[in-house]
């Protein structure tokens, strides 16, 4: 099963370099573009993969080093 969210500007783990084990990809629906995820955790690879939410907002930690997803637009 796979969610959709268009708010690509935002700072947080979905749109993190560092995060893993939550395959993403744009999609265009229309003139708009969506960032397509499969899952609503995944692991923060700066620290050993601590299992995250993806809407958790960027420097909610203190280990945190957001790094926004080089293969965004």
């Amino acid at each position: 099963m796979s969610w959709f969210t268009i708010d690509l500007n935002q700072k947080t783990c979905l749109t993190c370099q560092h995060f893993k084990g939550c395959p993403r990809r744009l999609k265009s629906v229309g003139r708009e573009l969506h960032l397509e995820y499969d899952a609503v955790k995944g692991g923060c690879g700066i620290y050993n993969n601590f299992p995250m939410l993806i809407k958790n907002k960027a420097g909610m930690v203190s280990f945190c080093h957001y790094t926004r997803w080089r293969e965004l637009p």
